[in-house]
C-alpha cells in the first residue's frame, strides 16, 4: 500500500512546490488555506491510482494498483499555522482553530481517496480499529473467564500444563486444580 504522509513529514515537498507551504520556516504541515496543495495532492493522487479502483481479479490502472492508500496524519503540529497571517486569516475567516484545520485537511484529502474508488486509510483509522479489536478481545475474555471463575474454576494465565493433574491447556481454558 502507497502511502502519502499528509499533512505533516512534508519538508521534501515543499523543495519541489514551495507554494502549498505556508512560508519558507513554516515547511508543515502542508498549506491548509492553500487551493494548490490540495491541486497537488488530487494529481499526485490521480496519477498513483489510475482514477480508478482495483477490484477482484482486475487492479487499479495506476503505478499502484491496490485499492488502499494510506494517507498518513501522525504527527502533525499546527503550531505555525497559527504563525502565518495568510494561513491565520484563513483559519479565522472560517472560525477553525488550527486544530479544526487539521480535521478539514485530513477530511478533503479523504475525500480526494475516496472519490477516485480508494479507501483511504489514516492513523487515525488505525488506531479505531486497534481500539474495537482491543474492545472485542476485551468483552471475549469478560465473556470466556467470568463465567469460568463463577463456577469455581481457575483460568489458567500463560501457555502450557496447569500445575498437578490437569492436562496440557491453552491460555484460554479453564481446569480444575
Amino acid at each position: 500500500m502507497v502511502e502519502f504522509d499528509v499533512p505533516g513529514h512534508s519538508t521534501s515537498w515543499c523543495k519541489g512546490a514551495p507554494g502549498i507551504c505556508p512560508s519558507p520556516s513554516c515547511q508543515q504541515p502542508l498549506n491548509v488555506a492553500s487551493n494548490d496543495t490540495f491541486d497537488l495532492i488530487d494529481d499526485l493522487l490521480k496519477e498513483c491510482t489510475g482514477n480508478t479502483a482495483a477490484a477482484p481479479g482486475k487492479p487499479s490502472p495506476g503505478i499502484f494498483q491496490d485499492h488502499f492508500i494510506h494517507l498518513g496524519g501522525d504527527e502533525v503540529d499546527t503550531s505555525c499555522w497559527e504563525k502565518v497571517p495568510s494561513v491565520k486569516s484563513w483559519l479565522d475567516g472560517r472560525n477553525m482553530t488550527a486544530d479544526d484545520g487539521y480535521a478539514f485537511f485530513v477530511k478533503k484529502v479523504a475525500e480526494m481517496a475516496i472519490e477516485q474508488d480508494h479507501r483511504p486509510v489514516q492513523v487515525r483509522t488505525m488506531l479505531v480499529l486497534l481500539l474495537v479489536l482491543l474492545l472485542v478481545l476485551l468483552r471475549l475474555l469478560v465473556l470466556t473467564i467470568s463465567p469460568a471463575v463463577v463456577r469455581g474454576l481457575r483460568p489458567l494465565q500463560e501457555h502450557g500444563e496447569c500445575s498437578r493433574s490437569c492436562s496440557r491447556s491453552c491460555s484460554c481454558c479453564c481446569c480444575r486444580c
